[in-house]
């Protein structure tokens, strides 16, 4: 199996080098369309750095692929589907660059919240802030 060239940072940075993510999600937002879906603005910052085995830090510019979902309100009751409650209205991957990135979503449903890197498949410093409760206006 070959990866492509345009995957390859990620066997570098994840194999040989230490590196270390800090994303957060500053402002998610939602306005109800003429068809009862749902417009998700998502801004958020992005910023990586490798660190060395003594723990120096260098910053290096991103420009990576990473995921972001837009979860659903969990639905309670008798005849709720609760394995719906863990499946996002829309799981997207996206490229992330340094600094601040915005992102729109079309979805069918009011949203609950936006996650950055949902599966956790990135080291991130302070992954509280990777997720974000949507104001629907």
């Amino acid at each position: 199996m070959v990866t492509p060239d345009s995957l390859t940072y990620l066997l570098e940075d994840h194999f040989e080098r230490i590196t270390l993510y800090n994303n957060q999600v500053t402002e998610a937002s939602a306005t109800m369309n003429l068809d009862s879906s749902y417009t998700v603005t998502v801004k958020l910052t992005a910023e990586k750095v490798h660190a060395d085995s003594l723990g120096g830090e260098t910053k290096v510019p991103m420009n990576d692929w990473m995921d972001i979902a837009v979860e659903r309100r969990p639905v309670f009751g008798k005849n709720a589907d609760k394995k719906l409650n863990d499946v996002p209205l829309v799981q997207q991957r996206v490229r992330l660059r340094t600094g601040e990135n915005s992102f729109t979503f079309q979805v069918p449903q009011k949203p609950l919240a936006v996650v950055i890197d949902p599966d956790h498949l990135f080291f991130d410093r302070v992954p509280e802030d990777n997720r974000k409760r949507v104001e629907v206006k």
